[in-house]
């Protein structure tokens, strides 16, 4: 089974895989892949990149890599195209990862990340949130999620019940 968390900017998709990964799974950062070729292609855009290497060269790439028959997590996805990929492979579970656009947006500026200087609610929203969701965001959530989880908060306990709860079946939360 794979895993794929999706979810918008600072939603807690990174938590959500770490999470799986503190429990056995292997498990893989799509943006770490979308960064490596920007690099590689010596581009900034995303757009660019799907044109020359298909919209799911990510997916394709994260495939190539996996080491295991076990279970896997996979968080970042943002296009349709990366999730039917893996899914014409392996079986797929779609986690959605939920948080309030005004809650991603406290995120980003606590971890202090961003390069672009967005220390603004309406430019985090017009140039984080808004391209994920014309990228493809907004029709994997509306057509691709199996599961939602809805976070937040800061406390991570009772997300983890709820990973706990709905995927290891562990029913005591």
């Amino acid at each position: 089974m794979i895993y794929v968390i999706v979810g918008k900017p600072c939603s807690g998709k990174t938590t959500v895989r770490e999470y799986f990964e503190k429990r056995g799974l292997e498990g893989y950062e799509a943006s770490r892949f979308m960064r490596d070729a920007k690099r590689k292609h010596a581009t900034d855009s995303e757009e660019a990149l799907f044109k020359m290497l298909g919209r799911d060269f990510v997916s394709r790439e994260i495939q190539e890599q996996i080491t295991t028959d076990s279970d896997v997590v996979v968080s970042g996805f943002r296009v349709p195209e990366e999730i039917e990929f893996m899914a014409r492979h392996n079986s797929v579970e779609t986690i959605g990862v939920y948080a309030p656009d005004m809650k991603c947006f406290q995120r980003s500026l606590k971890r202090g990340r961003d390069k672009n200087n967005l220390n603004t609610f309406e430019a985090f929203f017009t140039k984080k949130i808004c391209p994920d969701y014309s990228l493809g965001l907004a029709e994997i959530f509306a057509r691709m999620v199996d599961h939602w989880l809805y976070n937040d908060r800061e406390d991570y306990q009772k997300l983890f019940r709820e990973v706990d709860r709905i995927f290891l079946g562990d029913n005591n939360g």
